[in-house]
């Protein structure tokens, strides 16, 4: 075990207060370890998680932006980003954030992921078709990004298209309820 109250021992403390849902005063740790220690990955997550649990999605979108500043090569802090911008109703500036974080991630499911929904949040059904279609490419084995395709054509009036996608996903994944 290391020195009481190095960072580690903070950052585990902060942790299991978030397990235990005590999350004022988990943030109030994490807060503590980004003052002493502000370039700490571990605690800059978990201090933008607190406020992701709090659904202070102003906060959290500030802190996951911390995050970036010190890693931008983590792509949990641009799915972060994306995601406290599409809670805030910033649907357009949530799209750039991932569609930056597709370009850099190129075979991330969660990113991909994120990058369709933003276009999905906004309607912008060809954009939305087009992501989930990249997406099965990259997953081929989720069914994810199938669903997406056939509620893309609904959107777009596709019926038909959409049925068989829809079909298809249910002969892939027959346990599947989603497909």
């Amino acid at each position: 075990m290391g020195v009481p109250y190095s960072m580690d021992d903070l950052v585990d403390r902060a942790n299991r207060l978030i397990e235990s849902g005590k999350l004022l005063q988990a943030e109030s740790v994490f807060q503590e370890v980004c003052s002493r220690w502000p370039n700490n990955v571990h605690a800059l997550t978990g201090y933008a998680r607190v406020a992701v649990l709090q659904m202070h999605w102003a906060d959290a979108l500030v802190r996951w932006r911390q995050l970036a500043d010190v890693m931008p090569d983590n792509p949990q802090a641009w799915i972060g980003q994306g995601n406290a911008l599409i809670a805030l109703g910033e649907l357009a500036k949530a799209d750039a954030v991932f569609q930056e974080a597709c370009s850099r991630w190129p075979d991330n499911v969660p990113v991909l992921t994120g990058c369709a929904r933003a276009a999905v949040l906004q309607k912008h059904w060809t954009e939305a078709l087009d992501r989930w279609q990249r997406m099965a490419v990259v997953a081929p084995d989720n069914p994810q990004p199938w669903i997406g395709q056939g509620n893309a054509l609904i959107g777009l009036a596709e019926f038909e298209r959409a049925e068989a996608v829809f079909q298809e996903a249910c002969t892939h994944w027959p346990d599947n309820v989603h497909a």
